[in-house]
């Protein structure tokens, strides 16, 4: 059975979903309860009786959005089903966004960057970060940014794309730095790289709230050293830093519950970044006050990130 499951995802991955979907019902004719048969059979099925309408769409751009758009159909109706994401569901994953970039490159190719307004440049992106093609993403990403405001998503994506192809220190430092100014538009559902994917899941158990658990991560990796990379702050943009913070305390005081937890989120994550830069560790007087600031936000703060930094080195 485990041979003709492969068989399945194989024949899914490549696009042929009659076939593929041929071989799961006869796996579920031998084992009708198994829940990874049930899955594939659905995904399988679905796809296939999609294939007539996927074709009917002219090639390029418009095949490549309506491929986009059909899955992201797809991703709810399976969620709201309840099933896991097995391995059919990463099967039909890479060969339906696969397709559906290499419709909207072949539109490029053919029809020139005019093309590439925002909506597919943002299809195109996500979609190889998704689909793993790490390299195209970064070339794309850096491609577009040259004609087009990229929106924060993106440097997410660039961060993580990063770390695939070995990358690790640049990944690191653009993932604190994206934090630190977006941490409202982590795209939590493509994150795969470390540290940050094991943070999300450690953190999922203490945050039912995404909004939240986004506000919390980047001081969650400092403390826990997990971010010890930073970007190289000139003295201008320290002193920004905590200008930002000193004006951020003003509206702390006055807001209410939701937002004081996002204010205070911010003003940690400034403090911790201000104290980790060269020019506030040789500004005596600096250091001191951004310790008292973030003292009285949480008392705790410097001394819990000190305890596990010492246990890592007694480890090392």
């Amino acid at each position: 059975m485990l041979i003709q499951l492969e068989e399945a995802n194989a024949k899914l991955r490549s696009g042929e979903f009659e076939t593929s979907k041929q071989i799961f019902s006869s796996l579920l004719d031998e084992d009708p309860e198994n829940l990874e048969f049930i899955v594939g059979f659905y995904i399988s099925s679905y796809w296939d009786n999609r294939i007539e309408k996927i074709f009917a769409f002219k090639e390029g751009k418009e095949r490549g959005h309506a491929l986009n758009n059909l899955f992201n159909q797809f991703e709810l109706d399976f969620q709201a089903r309840g099933y896991p994401k097995n391995s059919s569901f990463q099967a039909v994953l890479q060969s339906v966004l696969t397709e559906s970039c290499i419709q909207i490159r072949k539109g490029f190719h053919e029809q020139g960057r005019a093309i590439l307004d925002k909506e597919t440049v943002s299809i195109l992106c996500r979609n190889l970060v998704r689909i793993k093609d790490y390299p195209n993403a970064i070339e794309m990403i850096d491609f577009c940014k040259r004609y087009q405001e990229m929106p924060p998503e993106f440097y997410y994506y660039k961060a993580e794309c990063l770390f695939h192809i070995g990358e690790t220190q640049k990944s690191r430092i653009l993932f604190r730095s994206c934090m630190l100014n977006y941490p409202e538009h982590l795209p939590i559902d493509e994150i795969r790289s470390e540290p940050l994917n094991t943070a999300i899941y450690e953190l999922k158990e203490r945050f039912e709230n995404l909004d939240r658990l986004k506000e919390y991560l980047p001081i969650y990796c400092i403390e826990r050293g997990y971010l010890l990379e930073i970007p190289n702050y000139t003295r201008e943009d320290v002193n920004h830093l905590f200008y930002e913070m000193t004006r951020i305390e003003e509206s702390f005081q006055k807001a209410n519950e939701e937002l004081k937890f996002k204010l205070k989120c911010r003003l940690l994550h400034l403090g911790l970044t201000i104290i980790d830069t060269f020019h506030a560790q040789i500004n005596s007087e600096l250091m001191k006050k951004t310790r008292e600031k973030l003292m009285q936000l949480d008392a705790g703060v410097l001394e819990r990130r000190d305890t596990i930094k010492r246990s890592k080195e007694k480890v090392q």
